[in-house]
Order: C-alpha cells, then sequence, then structure tokens
C-alpha cells in the first residue's frame, strides 16, 4: 500500500511539472473597471499575445513565445492597474472553479533567458527610432517587424503629441543586427506608410511624451 501511495505521489508531481505553461499566463487581483482591451495592451509591451480571456477579477494571457511571458511575470507581477496591485503567474493545467489553474512552480525561464525574479528583461544601447508607423501598428507587431533583422530585446510605440503621428523604439542584442534594420527598412513602405528609421543613443520610451516632442525637434 505504501509503495503504491509513494507511485501516486510521484505521478501527480510529475502532472503537475508537465502542465505547467511557459506560455500561459494567469493574472489575478484584477480591478472590476479593467477592461480586455487595457489589458491586451499593457501585456503586448512584451511579445505577441495568442489569445487574452479576462472573466471578473482574473484574466489569462497566452504569448506565443515563452521568453516574452518571461518578460511579463518579472515585469508587471506586483505592480498596479486601475488601482489594484496585480498577481502574474504561469498557468498550470485548465482553468478550476475559481478560474486559478496556477502557480509558479515549474515556471520555465525560456531560451537562454534569466530565471522570473533574478532582474529585468535585457535591455541594449542598439537602439533604433522608426518614425511615421502606422496608427494601429502594436507593440508586438513592431517587434515582429524587426525580428527579421536580428534578435529583438524591447520593442514599444508611443505618440508623437507635437505631431500627433506614431513612433516606435526598436532595442536588438548586437551592433549588427541593428544596423541590418537601418540599412533594410529605412525609407521603406510598412503597412501603407513610409517608414524612416535612425540610431538614437537613449530610450525616449522613459520620458514623457512632452520632452520626447521638443526632443524629437533637435
Amino acid at each position: 500500500i505504501r509503495d503504491r501511495y509513494q507511485r501516486r505521489v510521484r505521478g501527480r508531481k510529475r502532472f503537475e511539472i508537465m502542465s505547467t505553461s511557459k506560455t500561459r499566463l494567469y493574472i489575478g487581483r484584477l480591478s472590476s473597471r479593467t477592461r480586455q482591451r487595457d489589458l491586451e495592451d499593457q501585456f503586448a509591451k512584451y511579445g505577441r499575445i495568442v489569445r487574452c480571456d479576462l472573466k471578473y477579477n482574473y484574466a489569462f494571457v497566452e504569448y506565443d513565445d515563452p521568453r516574452d511571458a518571461d518578460d511579463a511575470v518579472r515585469e508587471l507581477d506586483g505592480t498596479t492597474i486601475d488601482g489594484s496591485k496585480i498577481s502574474v503567474e504561469y498557468s498550470r493545467g485548465t482553468p478550476g472553479r475559481n478560474g486559478r489553474d496556477g502557480g509558479r512552480d515549474g515556471g520555465g525561464s525560456g531560451r537562454g533567458r534569466r530565471p522570473v525574479g533574478k532582474g529585468p528583461p535585457q535591455r541594449s544601447d542598439y537602439r533604433i527610432m522608426i518614425e511615421n508607423i502606422p496608427r494601429d501598428l502594436s507593440w508586438q507587431d513592431l517587434k515582429d517587424h524587426y525580428r527579421k533583422s536580428g534578435e529583438v530585446l524591447f520593442g514599444d510605440v508611443f505618440e508623437d503629441e507635437r505631431t500627433g503621428k506614431f513612433k516606435g523604439v526598436v532595442e536588438f542584442k548586437f551592433y549588427e543586427d541593428m544596423k541590418r534594420a537601418i540599412r533594410d527598412t529605412d525609407n521603406t513602405r510598412f503597412r501603407g506608410s513610409t517608414i524612416y528609421v535612425f540610431e538614437v543613443s537613449f530610450c525616449f520610451f522613459f520620458f514623457p511624451n512632452s520632452l520626447l516632442s521638443f526632443l524629437s525637434t533637435l
């Protein structure tokens, strides 16, 4: 009987580890004011979202790439959205009756990425600015577009308050990839718009739009 019980426990532990998703996240303690579009915009900063399923005070978000899920957990767990401090964890198995289906146990760190909780996502000084991007372009679409040129570490989109036009920032892991992106995409058509690409030495993303507008005139 003891051997049978031990085999059953070991089998249950193996199932729990195998059923931990590396791309699907559970988001808990959401405010009732949070809308699905707002949630998608927040999590889309870290990569392409396959699915976003918002319930009442919790949600599930699934990424295409486990590395993007790593970044989202690392950056968004414990942050505040609509006045509520949320929890972001790896999803495990199928949702139970209370909607929660996972914890961080067994969460992988992706291909060569640093483990969750070991610091912020990788950043780089190999950074480009993309001007005149389409108004409806999302964060993940910009990252996906530039992944053709090399390994992208960071991508963001913002509106220039002075001109009303949208711009993007993309950071690459390698200098050669940044140069290739400039060479291949500067003054080219992208989704109906002619984009202009150049190297920048600091990240515009960390400045308010009022300052961005001023810096863009220099």
